[in-house]
């Protein structure tokens, strides 16, 4: 299984370098939020049972929040991340 510093490397529908070995939530590397490793989780779940229907993890709106006062939440792009692919956005 091929690893990076982040946890196991996976292709976009959540395989392992072990086409049969699935990784999801925070093992999969990325941002460590319950509701992605329950996202993650129905992913593999729904390749392993239909696969003809395969899903792919999309994190482009990922939602966060951070509880501080005052908190501080964010979705999709960051500014610099918009500003670098050209993308026209608002703050």
């Amino acid at each position: 299984m091929a690893f990076t510093e982040k946890g196991v490397t996976v292709d976009a529908r959540l395989r392992t370098s072990q086409p049969h070995i699935y990784a999801a939530g925070d093992v999969a590397g990325g941002p460590q939020f319950t509701h992605l490793a329950d996202h993650h989780a129905r992913i593999v779940v729904r390749n392993i049972l239909t696969p003809i229907l395969k899903a792919k993890a999309d994190t482009t709106v990922l939602p966060w929040c951070t509880f501080t006062s005052p908190e501080v939440g964010r979705v999709g792009l960051s500014e610099m991340e918009a500003q670098k692919a050209g993308v026209a956005h608002d703050v």
